[in-house]
């Protein structure tokens, strides 16, 4: 099955294989913890993001896009 979705803690979580695309190319395909990770979200979507790991699995939280403004702004 093929899901397209924009919520990357749904992806990180249910998804088996993850397609990140940037500038209409493949930018990383793999395993959602290999893929996902900080260094690209902030190449592929401008955030600074943490991904951290607790007992329910890993999360993705971001905290600040590349124009230097918090998220929540």
């Amino acid at each position: 099955m093929i899901v397209a979705m924009h919520d990357l803690n749904l992806a990180l979580r249910y998804a088996d294989k993850v397609l990140m695309l940037k500038n209409k190319g493949i930018y990383a395909y793999g395993r959602p913890e290999d893929v996902l990770t900080s260094e690209a979200i902030h190449d592929v979507y401008g955030v600074e993001s943490y991904i951290v790991r607790n007992d329910r699995g890993l999360f993705i939280l971001p905290y600040e896009s590349s124009e230097g403004t918090s998220v929540e702004e």
